[in-house]
């Protein structure tokens, strides 16, 4: 819903912007205020990521703190990369752009639109590609594999399922695969044998060495 927002305000914006460049500016002015300082936007994605987003990627020593001053409010885990790395080029580009724009209006208009087009379409992939970015790894945080009883919640999160505990397991043999290690695994309660589990961890050396095993959405994992 956030993406579709943003594009139905680039097209609008588009159409205004081509006859009014000066529009391009205020409209540039308008975003930020509501998007950065009072995060409507901001706030809805952070939401939205930063319970399963990994707490390596997050940022704590912030500049330009008063950009975040709501939503470090909103958890002690800080802010994702991503959402920091745009948030502040947002705001720098702003001002390089706000420069520009009033320059280039008084010297030749259909400059001062093509530049107010072109910086609007570029900020807005940017957006667009951190959004996607954070949502992808928070959905790997909570679902750790892609398939088709979670894909709908990469595109549509929102009342996600939590992990349930199955049990314990010794590890039978261990392999790897695509950079990531699976194991065939026997689970002690039930002696039931279960194969491709991903493993989250190092293997440790001891045979009898007891992990947990974990499912979601019909993905087995063990910790």
């Amino acid at each position: 819903m956030y993406i579709i927002i943003m594009i139905t305000e680039m097209v609008v914006m588009y159409t205004l912007g081509y006859y009014f460049g000066s529009s391009m500016w205020i409209y540039g002015i308008m975003i930020f205020g509501f998007q950065m300082l009072i995060k409507y936007g901001n706030e809805r994605i952070y939401l939205e990521v930063i319970e399963d987003y990994p707490v390596h990627d997050c940022i704590k020593e912030l500049k330009f703190k008063f950009l975040f001053k709501k939503l470090v409010k909103l958890s002690n885990k800080g802010i994702p990369r991503e959402m920091y790395f745009y948030v502040k080029a947002y705001y720098i580009s702003l001002w390089l752009y706000s420069v520009t724009i009033i320059i280039c209006y008084f010297l030749d208009e259909d400059m001062a639109n093509f530049i107010g087009i072109v910086y609007l379409i570029i900020i807005y992939i940017i957006g667009m590609i951190c959004d996607f970015v954070m949502l992808r790894k928070s959905f790997r945080s909570r679902f750790k594999l892609l398939n088709i009883y979670n894909i709908k919640y990469l595109f549509l999160p929102g009342d996600e399922p939590y992990p349930r505990k199955i049990g314990t397991c010794y590890v039978i043999n261990a392999y790897k695969k695509r950079r990531k290690r699976f194991a065939t695994i026997q689970i002690l309660e039930t002696g039931e044998i279960k194969k491709k589990v991903l493993m989250e961890g190092k293997l440790h050396e001891s045979e009898k060495w007891v992990y947990s095993v974990f499912e979601i959405c019909k993905v087995y994992y063990i910790v």
